[in-house]
């Protein structure tokens, strides 16, 4: 083993467990290694640098404008709008058109943007056939996982390991050489699903009060438990909050209360802004402890004189089904898939004065969240429940940090439609007949949705998903130095001298099976960065089709559900489904060793031949 090796191997190890560790950000652990390798003298700096030059990189880039594009003009929804004049109410069949629409879609798209596009839909679904969005969400995901693997564009894996080959001077595979296994894969995750898996996701049925009947408020009552942080206060005439607006009682700031509806002189007038004024006798219908108000003002606390004369009442005035009336709406939202306000507070970002909102509770990991909301970090895949002017909840859903859970809140360029499917198909064509380079023609494509108007240009470098460019960037040197150092070969003859002299015909199982480890606990690009190099020196030594088995080692880098760690999809139904981290372990460890094994037996049949 000579020094550059050890240093590239050293360097291997420090990624691998500050990816496992989730310390960093992987697009700062990706930038690190690229540094490291320059100061190291293990890449030039034009070596470390040409990733962001790199095809895949730039085809990854238009991919995700391409897709924002679609979902922007509603051009792809209208498919989802439809499932249900297919699939009526039956729970298997929207299981098996769920998993085939979203593998259609994120064979051409980006697969978060596909789940993304159809996640909306699949909630509103939910309530109307009454099937728990438990039953849905998974099949979403892991039917947008296995698309993926059916064109060469699907996945950024799929980009890389191709990368891989032509830098070797090999033949890339096309656009659709991954399309007769990936279907396969696809087909037999569905009958997975749909035989057993879907008796292995949770279920949480519906209440019967909710039958015939889809409004918000009903979910308000039972999925956010908001009911058990209800309380009702009057104010009383000699209070010093009478003539204070919201925002100067200090209600929200000082005790963490919200103020969601006023009852005055019998009329309701939810979602009040900061800027109401509070008269005597308002009934006020708060979010909150009940404790944070005392009821005799002798108990009151030195400095909470102004909360002195709020009287909490038992039972009368107001309910929480006036949330939501007329033009006062109640609808989920999510962080977009490349949102920019991940690890931000909602106090942070301003929202309730950006935004005229009142998020009422965030729904993380299978629970609901209502205390301090306002100070508590968001992270990828929560769904927050919003309440407000229905002109705000489309203001915000104009934004392109957000993604509203409720389609009839959805604003979409309509008009545009058109112009969308057109590019799509000019795109897909341009790519089967090679008229064009891979890159340039996403490239075209994206730029395309820009001029016709389908995208701003500000939504399409939003869309554009940079912590994903940034790894790919920062971790296509770390290929080349375990090519120019000669670390490739010497795994490669590790693999084969450990495995290879007794059982040749193992080395392809080891291979698949050691990248479908690492892809549980590493992003898939980085995965794929890793192995390709390796496989690629075992092909050649063992005289094994490298262009097959390199296939093999971009789907099984892309095979990651059991863990909703292991890919954004997974982390992006994460909230609107309510799972837990073992739902997917107990659904999807049979579906990995599955796809795995598909994998394998495709890559035997035609790579050891």
């Amino acid at each position: 083993m000579t020094i550059g090796i050890a240093f590239v191997l050293a360097i291997i190890l420090a990624a691998l467990l500050l990816f496992a560790m989730d310390l960093l950000r992987v697009d700062v652990v990706a930038l690190g290694v690229l540094l490291t390798l320059v100061l190291t003298g293990l890449t030039t700096p034009e070596e470390a640098f040409s990733g962001l030059s790199n095809t895949a990189v730039i085809t990854v880039g238009g991919v995700f404008v391409i897709s924002e594009g679609l979902m922007r003009t509603g051009a792809v929804s209208y498919i989802s709008r439809n499932m249900l004049k297919v699939t009526g109410n039956s729970e298997v069949r929207l299981i098996v058109i769920v998993m085939a629409t979203a593998g259609l879609l994120s064979a051409f798209i980006n697969n978060v943007g596909a789940t993304a596009i159809l996640l909306p839909a699949i909630i509103d679904i939910s309530r109307r056939t009454e099937i728990s969005p438990s039953k849905l969400c998974i099949p979403l995901a892991f039917g947008a996982l296995l698309g993926g693997l059916c064109t060469s564009i699907g996945t950024p894996a799929n980009l890389l390991v191709n990368s891989v080959l032509s830098d070797r001077g090999l033949a890339p595979l096309g656009i659709f050489d991954f399309t007769a296994v990936g279907l396969v894969n696809l087909t037999a995750a569905i009958g997975y699903m749909t035989l057993i898996g879907r008796h292995l996701l949770p279920d949480r049925p519906l209440d019967e009060r909710l039958k015939n009947t889809h409004s918000v408020r009903e979910k308000v009552r039972e999925d956010y438990r908001l009911r058990e942080r209800l309380f009702t206060a009057r104010v009383s005439p000699d209070s010093p909050l009478v003539g204070k607006t919201i925002a100067e009682s200090q209600l929200g700031k000082a005790l963490d209360l919200n103020i969601l509806d006023i009852v005055r002189r019998g009329r309701n007038k939810p979602a009040p802004s900061r800027d109401e004024v509070l008269l005597a006798d308002d009934l006020l219908l708060i979010e909150g402890k009940e404790g944070k108000i005392s009821p005799v003002p002798d108990q009151a606390r030195a400095g909470d004189r102004q909360f002195r004369g709020l009287e909490i009442e038992r039972g009368i005035g107001c309910e929480i089904e006036n949330l939501q009336s007329g033009r006062i709406r109640v609808v989920e939202a999510m962080l977009a898939p490349h949102s920019s306000l991940v690890g931000k507070t909602l106090r942070e970002m301003r929202f309730r004065e950006r935004f005229g909102l009142t998020v009422l509770a965030i729904w993380r990991e299978g629970q609901p969240r209502r205390t301090a909301l306002a100070d508590l970090p968001l992270r990828f895949g929560d769904a927050f429940l919003v309440q407000g002017p229905r002109e705000k909840i489309h203001l915000l859903g104009k934004e392109p940090d957000f993604l509203l859970l409720d389609p009839a809140e959805q604003i979409l360029r309509t008009e545009r439609i058109k112009w969308a499917l057109g590019i799509l198909l000019l795109v897909v064509t341009m790519l089967v007949t090679g008229l064009l380079p891979v890159g340039v023609t996403m490239l075209l494509g994206a730029i395309l949705m820009v001029l016709t108007g389908c995208l701003t240009i500000d939504e399409a470098y939003t869309a554009i998903g940079w912590k994903v460019i940034f790894l790919m960037a920062g971790m296509l040197p770390l290929g080349l130095a375990l090519e120019k150092t000669g670390a490739a070969g010497y795994l490669a003859d590790l693999i084969i001298g450990t495995i290879g002299a007794r059982e040749p015909r193992f080395i392809p199982a080891a291979i698949l099976l050691l990248v479908g480890l690492l892809t549980q606990i590493l992003p898939a690009p980085a995965t794929a960065v890793l192995m390709a190099p390796i496989a690629l020196n075992t092909a050649l030594q063992m005289r094994i089709d490298a262009r097959t088995l390199l296939l093999g080692v971009a789907m099984a880098s892309s095979a990651s559900f059991i863990t909703p760690i292991g890919h954004k999809v997974n982390v992006l139904v994460m909230g609107p489904g309510g799972y837990k981290f073992s739902d997917y372990i107990r659904v999807g460890l049979l579906l990995n060793l599955l796809v795995l094994l598909m994998i394998l037996l495709w890559v035997s049949a035609f790579a050891c031949t």
